[in-house]
């Protein structure tokens, strides 16, 4: 009787075999996004932003083999998170290019729900490529990031399921600095 109810409740519940090993669901509420990626390293610096104000960022790395994946939340000043989305969009892409003397490969203008934002791939000789998608909300930017040395890694199940399993959590503007 204990081993049928035992097989019952495995039955009820969904798989958590869907992921591959060292693959979590993760929510961090407190950041305004849920993903699911390898076990990530968090780190937290400060740098500044193009507005040359300071600018709070939190990453969240996680690798398998030679595939990087990081979501990274930028907190910057009222002033620059306050304009047009195309803005900030360019401004970071921009940014990345010239940070890591890379090249466009391609680029294009993506939805999540009801948040805009951009997807670009860029290619840095000697270093692979970097699919990231941008997204403006919450009064932050937030970076969903693939690297990889192969350019078809950025597309496969695993980076798919990375980039599809980004959600935007809305956070209260009251606990905004």
């Amino acid at each position: 009787m204990l081993l049928h109810c035992f097989i019952l409740v495995l039955l009820a519940h969904p798989a958590v075999d869907d992921l591959p090993a060292g693959w979590i669901k993760h929510d961090f509420a407190d950041a305004g996004f849920s993903v699911t990626m390898p076990q990530p390293k968090r780190q937290s610096f400060d740098d500044k932003g193009p507005d040359d104000k300071p600018v709070h960022i939190q990453m969240y790395r996680g690798k398998v083999a030679e595939t990087t994946y990081v979501v990274s939340v930028s907190t910057f000043s009222l002033s620059y998170i306050t304009q047009p989305v195309k803005v900030i969009l360019d401004n970071a892409r921009n940014g990345s290019v010239a940070r890591s003397a890379g090249k466009v490969v391609s680029e294009k203008d993506i939805v999540l729900g009801q948040v805009t934002g951009r997807e670009t791939v860029v290619h840095v000789a000697g270093a692979g490529y970097v699919r990231s998608r941008i997204f403006v909300f919450n009064q932050r930017q937030y970076a969903v990031m693939i690297a990889s040395p192969q350019q078809a890694e950025l597309d496969n199940t695993d980076a798919r399921r990375f980039l599809e399993s980004f959600k935007p959590r809305l956070i209260k503007k009251t606990g905004m600095k």
